[in-house]
């Protein structure tokens, strides 16, 4: 029932998404399927149609993570080692200006937003790994500081939440955007 009551959510959010990118914006890739999901999941859950933890609930959070991996890395597949080396330079170009402009804007956004620059630059370099690798590396973060259930679970319900949900918007959102601009560069 948990994981029907979350395959409801999300296909509302399929729906609602199709009908905005066609009546209202009338451009089919305008807004994204995976943002809607997160604010469709996030009221959701906030009026008590899906449980916090529905994938963990539902024993299907290990399959889900391993097939979402499996999704990343299938872009890969298609490239060969000559591709590879042509883009090697230019990526590395690229990640070092992103990650400089990523410190900056970190410190002087985390400082408005009342974020440590100890847990902003984290969320921020999301950016570069997006979800599941933010999820993996999260947890493993946290069990590295405390082998405490009850640290454990602080840190989780602190962390956890700040790290998915900036990994999801910069992805989604920021690396489309960025993406974009540094397209000609390539």
């Amino acid at each position: 029932m948990v994981l029907l009551r979350l395959a409801f959510v999300a296909w509302l959010s399929d729906i609602c998404t199709k009908a905005l990118n066609t009546y209202v914006f009338h451009n089919p890739k305008a807004l994204s399927p995976f943002v809607t999901c997160l604010i469709f999941g996030v009221i959701a859950a906030e009026i008590g149609l899906v449980d916090r933890t529905p994938l963990n609930k539902g024993n299907s959070f290990g399959w889900l993570i391993l097939v979402l991996m499996a999704f990343v890395l299938e872009g890969l597949s298609l490239a060969t080692p000559d591709m590879l080396l042509q883009a090697v330079l230019p990526l590395a170009g690229i990640i070092i200006i992103g990650v400089i402009g990523l410190i900056i804007v970190t410190i002087i956004v985390g400082n408005f937003l009342g974020e440590s620059k100890f847990m902003s630059l984290p969320i921020a370099l999301n950016a570069l790994y997006g979800f599941p690798p933010n999820y993996v590396l999260t947890k493993e973060t946290i069990q590295s500081l405390t082998e405490d259930e009850e640290e454990i679970q602080y840190l989780t319900d602190i962390m956890m939440p700040k790290m998915l949900i900036g990994g999801f918007t910069s992805v989604t959102i920021a690396s489309v955007i960025i993406g974009g601009v540094f397209a000609g560069m390539l």
